[in-house]
């Protein structure tokens, strides 16, 4: 979804912190917006994997990103690895939906 990842980047922008948070942050955004535009949602564990960050940076970036308001976390009280990263202000695809996988 380019108006996501454009939503996202232009109040990344506007995000205050250092480079390597707005590094991270980016290749976030850059990894959901290409799940996003095929109808999928990532989890946290995807986004690791996908962005190559260590899972300490990814979580940074998650929590800087939905403190932004521009994704939301649905938590999985099983496993935190799983929880999955939908836009904040676009409708939520479900798990079941084929979301995540």
């Amino acid at each position: 979804m380019t108006d996501f990842k454009s939503l996202a980047s232009s109040t990344l922008r506007l995000a205050q912190g250092n480079d390597g948070d707005r590094t991270a942050c980016g290749l976030v955004i850059d990894a959901l917006s290409g799940a996003y535009e095929h109808g999928k949602v990532l989890t946290i564990w995807e986004l690791r994997t996908i962005t190559g960050l260590p899972l300490h940076e990814v979580f940074a970036a998650i929590r800087t990103l939905e403190f932004g308001g521009i994704v939301s976390i649905e938590q999985n009280r099983e496993d935190p690895f799983a929880a999955t990263v939908h836009p904040a202000r676009l409708p939520q695809a479900s798990a079941e939906d084929g979301g995540g996988q």
